[in-house]
């Protein structure tokens, strides 16, 4: 325990020296939905305003998930830094545990400022909004980084990467949208698409209408790939660097 929690306070070091990272994830989305949301002037209802949220917090997730937690382990190991985290802690499993700690607070503390930046530009203070966030988010974040983890297993440098996570970014919130009443083709989408699958968690959660079996399998059904995945690559991401290992 003494371990995590040293790693971990190295880990939020490190994350409050990239504060311009903050940029990206929180800033930009709650100055997107601030215009939008004075722009076609939504409903001040908890469920409206709960889904007008949903696909700034779904782009918010994913960033965080993209970047702070596969792009930065790559970018870690391929400096040899997670190979001297992992001989120090003693074993790597240490390393990624304070590493997904940090990932799912820093995520949780922005959704919860986007949400409260949702309430000061609507005027209107709604605790049950902000408890769906808190129970939606830690959820959400935990079933993409292990499913996401996948990635940290390709032979691939930082910057191909960033290009590769980036590409993915875009055409993510192109497909958000997107649904079908084809059982296959919506496993699918939400498996191989993140903002689709937070953002149909999101409406499982305050629509009692969407609470239905076909909803509800095709999320379990990519929630079970999802932590089959992180087992199965979390034990076997290797701690070298990638030109070490050749």
């Amino acid at each position: 325990m003494k371990k995590i929690l040293a790693l971990s306070r190295f880990e939020i070091n490190i994350l409050m020296d990239n504060k311009i990272s903050f940029i990206f994830s929180l800033i930009f989305p709650v100055i997107y939905m601030a215009y939008n949301f004075i722009k076609f002037h939504h409903s001040g209802a908890s469920e409206s305003l709960f889904l007008f949220i949903l696909p700034y917090l779904s782009y918010l997730i994913v960033t965080n998930v993209l970047y702070g937690w596969v792009a930065n382990i790559t970018a870690v190991r391929e400096n040899n830094f997670l190979k001297v985290f992992s001989s120090i802690a003693g074993d790597k499993k240490y390393v990624f545990i304070a590493k997904f700690l940090i990932t799912l607070i820093s995520i949780f503390i922005q959704a919860e400022l986007l949400a409260i930046s949702l309430e000061f530009i609507t005027r209107h203070v709604d605790l049950y909004l902000l408890l769906k966030i808190a129970l939606i988010t830690p959820l959400a974040s935990f079933f993409l980084c292990s499913g996401l983890s996948i990635l940290l297993l390709l032979s691939i440098r930082p910057q191909p990467l960033q290009l590769f996570l980036t590409v993915y970014l875009i055409g993510g919130m192109f497909f958000m949208g997107t649904q079908t009443h084809n059982l296959f083709f919506k496993i699918l989408l939400n498996t191989l698409n993140a903002f689709s699958f937070i953002f149909n968690f999101g409406q499982v959660f305050v629509q009692s209408d969407r609470f239905s079996f076909y909803n509800i399998i095709t999320l379990m059904i990519p929630i079970i790939m999802f932590l089959l995945l992180g087992v199965l690559s979390l034990s076997r991401i290797p701690v070298s660097s990638k030109f070490n290992r050749l």
